[in-house]
């Protein structure tokens, strides 16, 4: 979270520097700019916070996938009811199928061996972690310290797999 925050007053820092020299952010400009455009960032604040907490969740594959999929299907949609003053484009058989075959992506991608849809823990290291199926990447992400066993404190593990 602070880490999110940390981007956005840095790229808020950079528009407040760079806008006078590149000659944009006059208020007469602003002022023309539809009441919903200012929406925009607000949203894109929204997306990234989520976006953090979800792709934990669900696997980053998966919520890629899913936000591309959401980006095809609305864009279809605001092209079908000519929303923002876009010209009015109909849903054609193309494009209805091709939103349906990006929602069958979003289920292949999230659906994994035997059917089940993914949904691992956020505690956990690795989507496989400790069994055959764990890969080098999987070790690799594993904690890098155990505990103790005289003192409770944490000490560091050697690490036999770089040597």
């Amino acid at each position: 979270m602070l880490t999110v925050a940390a981007v956005y007053a840095v790229a808020i820092l950079t528009l407040v520097l760079v806008a006078p020299v590149l000659g944009v952010g006059k208020p007469a400009k602003c002022a023309e700019v539809p009441w919903w455009a200012w929406t925009a960032g607000l949203c894109n604040i929204i997306f990234v916070l989520v976006g953090t907490t979800v792709a934990r969740k669900i696997g980053f594959a998966t919520f890629v996938v899913t936000t591309l999929t959401a980006a095809v299907i609305v864009s279809i949609l605001l092209d079908q009811f000519a929303v923002m003053g876009l010209p009015q484009r109909s849903i054609t058989l193309w494009s209805g199928l091709g939103g349906g075959l990006a929602t069958a992506g979003v289920v292949m991608v999230a659906t994994r061996v035997g059917g089940q849809v993914t949904s691992p823990s956020i505690s956990s290291p690795g989507r496989w972690a400790g069994s055959a199926r764990a890969t080098a990447a999987d070790r690799m992400l594993e904690p890098m310290t155990k505990p103790s066993a005289d003192s409770g404190s944490v000490a560091p593990r050697p690490n036999s797999e770089i040597a």
